[in-house]
């Protein structure tokens, strides 16, 4: 949880910096163990600041939002929509 509301904070606040570089290390070690709700936050956050970590975003936190697609709300499905269409990242076949 506290990398989630790290990653929200910062990113509604528009801090932006080489923190973001240690953050989406931190969201790829954990990317495995995040609930919908965690990575749609996360993904937001990244996305409000523009952040195109794309070795991030769109490899392994992709993959992991599409094997638990089933598992988001519709408003979680759009805030993680949002977030890596924001930060340039989307993938087509999300």
């Amino acid at each position: 949880k506290y990398l989630t509301m790290v990653c929200q904070s910062f990113g509604r606040l528009g801090v932006r910096g080489p923190l973001w570089q240690q953050l989406g290390e931190r969201v790829k070690e954990r990317v495995d163990w995040l609930a919908p709700v965690d990575m749609a936050l996360i993904a937001h956050g990244f996305g409000k600041v523009a952040i195109r970590d794309k070795e991030v975003l769109a490899g392994p936190f992709s993959d992991a939002a599409l094997v638990s697609i089933s598992g988001f709300t519709p408003q979680q499905l759009s805030c993680l929509l949002d977030g890596l269409t924001l930060a340039g990242c989307l993938r087509e076949d999300l």
